[in-house]
């Protein structure tokens, strides 16, 4: 969903705010997202079926 968002909130920020805010509004994003992804189980080697069955 942030894929939508994101260019409309960086460009309602870099005319009130300059460009350098807006860009630093889409790597706060970006971040969250990448750390987010940290949480996700490892799924090397293992069938993923079998890992459906188990949760």
């Amino acid at each position: 969903m942030e894929q939508i968002f994101t260019p409309i909130l960086i460009a309602l920020i870099v005319t009130d705010y300059g460009l350098g805010s807006g860009i630093f509004l889409g790597l706060i994003f970006t971040l969250s997202v990448a750390i987010f992804i940290w949480t996700f189980p490892e799924t090397k080697g293992i069938e993923l079926g079998t890992l459906e069955k188990s949760s």
